[in-house]
């Protein structure tokens, strides 16, 4: 179960990547699965096609233990290099927003887990490049993840008794 609480300023782009986590990990769960979502929309002024996306897994990631989890519609997904990943949809038919809003959108979801060898300080970045068509790309925002310390890493936690009286009291 995630929770995504998300500030919205300005105008609003609806070709975007987020990671589920947020912008911060804490340094033990370095072995636990980020969870990415790339969302992309057809704004443009007829139906696309086709569309690809283009995404380069950051060096602090794992490129073996990723997984696609879902598609919003038929595709192909294909790893070159150890790190370029594409997500290819073929007659996908995207229509545009104007013509039919709710279908204009897409979305792709992953996990992937970072390098055991990440320490305090380290910065995971993402970015993706969208194709409609034979259009140049729409780049997407940059999400950035970064390794923090454990919340409470202190040595030693002092421990305080009380005692309240009269019971009950205001």
């Amino acid at each position: 179960t995630f929770v995504l609480e998300q500030t919205v300023i300005g105008s609003y782009d609806p070709n975007d990547i987020l990671v589920l986590e947020g912008d911060e990990i804490f340094f033990e769960d370095i072995d636990k699965y980020l969870h990415y979502m790339i969302r992309f929309q057809n704004t443009g002024t007829a139906s696309a096609i086709n569309v690809l996306v283009e995404h380069v897994l950051d060096a602090n990631l794992d490129w073996s233990t990723l997984e696609v989890e879902d598609l919003s519609h038929d595709g192909v997904v294909r790893i070159e290099n150890g790190n370029e990943i594409e997500f290819i949809f073929d007659d996908i038919n995207l229509p545009d927003s104007t013509s039919d809003e709710p279908n204009s959108h897409g979305f792709i979801t992953f996990k992937i887990k970072p390098k055991n060898s990440l320490i305090i300080g380290d910065i995971i970045l993402g970015v993706a490049d969208i194709y409609f068509d034979f259009n140049p790309p729409i780049i997407t925002n940059t999400v950035s993840t970064e390794v923090v310390g454990n919340p409470l890493s202190v040595d030693h936690i002092h421990k305080l008794d009380f005692a309240l009286f009269p019971n009950p009291s205001s």
